[in-house]
């Protein structure tokens, strides 16, 4: 099985907010994520990481695919959900198993849960 790095030199890059930085509460961040949805109508809502995922679900908008890995800022978190597919992925790497899950389950209709 194959996998990629993200290579140590585009860390700091890549960990800058792109577009638009929520500063509000999670529930504040969330309700205008909604209203950004409701004026633009996005083709696929994907949410990445437990916490938001929590946020999300937890005011009833199910995302056409949430990722998560019961950690947050590297720590644990307690999310139990009924994952649609699980993906054995090395910290710090995207495994082949993982983009090709993820792909398929992008084109794929309906909402889905991925446990990485």
């Amino acid at each position: 099985m194959g996998k990629l790095k993200l290579p140590e030199s585009m860390r700091t890059e890549l960990s800058k907010p792109l577009g638009l930085l929520l500063t509000g509460s999670p529930e504040e961040n969330v309700k205008q994520i909604i209203n950004l949805m409701k004026n633009n109508s996005p083709p696929k809502i994907v949410v990445i990481g437990d916490f938001v995922l929590f946020h999300f679900l937890s005011l009833g908008i199910i995302p056409n695919l949430g990722i998560y890995d019961k950690k947050t800022k590297r720590l644990p978190f307690s999310l139990n959900l009924s994952p649609s597919a699980i993906v054995n992925n090395p910290a710090g790497y995207i495994s082949d198993e993982a983009i090709s899950i993820i792909k398929n389950l992008l084109n794929s209709q309906g909402n889905h849960i991925v446990y990485v």
